[in-house]
Formats: C-alpha cells, structure tokens, sequence
C-alpha cells in the first residue's frame, strides 16, 4: 500500500485571513488634523492596516479631510460609506453627516439629522472593538475635554493596543484623560506612532507567516497520523497472514512427519516378512525388496 500526502488549504482558514486585518481607529478634536497628516506623512503604503479617522464637526460642516489628507500619502483616502468594506492599505474618514448603529456586533452607518449629537470617538472605537474585538488599535490626537478614554477602554478590554499623543498635541485634555485611566500602551508624537505602527505590521506579517506554517505543521502531522493508521493496519494485515502461514507450515510439517513415519513403517513391515516382495511402482520399476527376496533370486 504506498500513502501519499497531500496539502490542502481550508476555504473557512482563507476567508478569515481575509477579514482579519488590523483596523486603526484615529480620533481628533481641536488641533488633530495637524497630527493626523503627520502620521500618515510617515506611515508606508503597505502597512496591511486599515485607517478610520474621526474628527469632531458640526452636522452642517462641509469636511474638506478627505481632500486634505490625500495630500499627505500615497494610500487611498475616501469617506466611508460601508463598514463591511473597510480594507487594508486605505485610509477612511468618517463622514461628518453619518451616525453609527451596533446590532450582534454589526456595525451601520445611519443618517444623522441636524438636531443630533454628533459621532463622538468613544462610540467609534467602542463598536469597532466590539465587532473587530483584538484587531482594532485606538489612537488618541490632539482635543478638548476627555472623549476616547471610554472607548479606548472598550479597545484594551477586548485585547486591542492604544496609542495616545504626547506633549506635542496642541491640545492635550484628550490624551491626557486616556493616559490618566492608565489605558494607553503607547504615548507617542504622531511621527513615532507612524515609525511603532510600521514595526507592528511587519510583526504581525511575521505572525502571520508563523501562524500560516504552524497550521501547514499541523494539518501535516494529521495526514502523518492518517497514514501511521493506514501503516499500522497493514502491519496488522500482514500479521496475521505470518500467523497463517506459520500454521499451515506446521500443519504440511506434521504430515510430512507422518508420511516418513507411515514410509519406515511400511519399510520394516516388508523387511520382516518370510516371504520374497517387492514394491514396485506404475512403470514396474522396483522401488525396495525385503532381504528374503534378495536371497531367493540372487
């Protein structure tokens, strides 16, 4: 039996892959934007992340960011308009007029009327941790008052890194309430974050490539195992034809042992006799003689 293996690669494996990119969710308030273009003026291209800046603005406010932020890298800057079609390597902003709605971890952009409050950073970074869960990475710029620390806690309790902006924010209330919650892991110029970011996606890259090979190891070990099965079933096959082979050895032994004992039987029986005898066989050819026929005919 001759066992071969073959590699297979789960469909269900593939399209998590696909899903699982990191999400960086950015949120800004007064003096922001300036760190925000010089995060991205730092950041490469090919990160593998996906980018959600949101900046606090009235709902009548025309935003220019999406025209702004172009200017500072080379990735794709557009509003977004779909959650479930946020991809990797892009930098979305979050539209100034929209809302967002959470059901099972489901996150919908809803209209926001006038008279609404608007989007605030918490409720942005609490539903993507929520429906991204460890994937997400908080980041706090520049702002008034204290909006992002809920959420920022939201991202920690569900595995997430955060990063809040240091001393050289324009204004530091916002970060500076993240960081007194004790809920940051990095605080960092917008330069810096840019360089830490970069780190963390080549690690994750190689995670990944570790992880894609432990899966490859395992998923080998298992048709290793399959085949030590099929092994060891043959084995077991070819004992037990031995076994029977060995008892029909011993079976044609034993007759052989009473044919040569039935034969020196026969053979002292004739050999006793008085009278002259012979055997002979079919072609009449003499095959013994006992000694009273010797002695007769010689």
């Amino acid at each position: 039996m001759k066992a071969t293996l073959t590699k297979r690669k789960s469909p269900a494996k593939t399209k998590d892959k696909e899903n699982s990119f990191p999400v960086v969710a950015i949120g800004a308030s007064a003096g922001g934007l300036e760190g925000m273009m010089e995060l991205l003026k730092y950041l490469p291209t090919n990160t593998g992340m996906a980018f959600i800046y949101v900046q606090h603005f009235s709902p009548d406010h025309k935003s220019m960011l999406t025209e702004i932020l172009s200017k500072k890298t080379s990735m794709i800057v557009q509003e977004i308009d779909d959650m479930d079609k946020i991809r990797p390597d892009t930098v979305f902003v979050f539209p100034y007029n929209k809302g967002i709605e959470v059901t099972d971890g489901h996150i919908k952009l809803i209209p926001r009327s006038e008279s609404s409050a608007a989007i605030t950073i918490d409720i942005l970074f609490s539903s993507l941790a929520e429906a991204q869960k460890e994937r997400v990475i908080g980041i706090i710029l520049s702002g008034s008052a204290s909006d992002g620390t809920v959420g920022m806690k939201a991202i920690k309790q569900q595995g997430g890194l955060t990063f809040a902006q240091d001393d050289t924010a324009k204004f530091t209330s916002m970060p500076h309430a993240a960081i007194a919650a004790g809920i940051v892991d990095f605080i960092l110029s917008p330069k810096e974050m840019a360089l830490e970011l970069t780190r963390l996606s080549k690690q994750e890259v190689l995670t990944e490539e570790l992880q894609s090979a432990n899966e490859e190891v395992v998923s080998s070990n298992e048709e290793l195992q399959t085949v030590n099965e099929e092994l060891e079933t043959s084995k077991e096959e070819i004992d037990s034809a031995n076994e029977e082979l060995t008892t029909s050895n011993q079976e044609l032994q034993t007759r052989n042992d009473l044919l040569i004992e039935s034969y020196d039987f026969s053979e002292a029986v004739i050999a006793t006799m008085h009278s002259p005898m012979i055997v002979l066989d079919k072609s009449l050819r003499v095959i013994s003689a006992n000694k009273t026929f010797y002695k007769k005919f010689k």
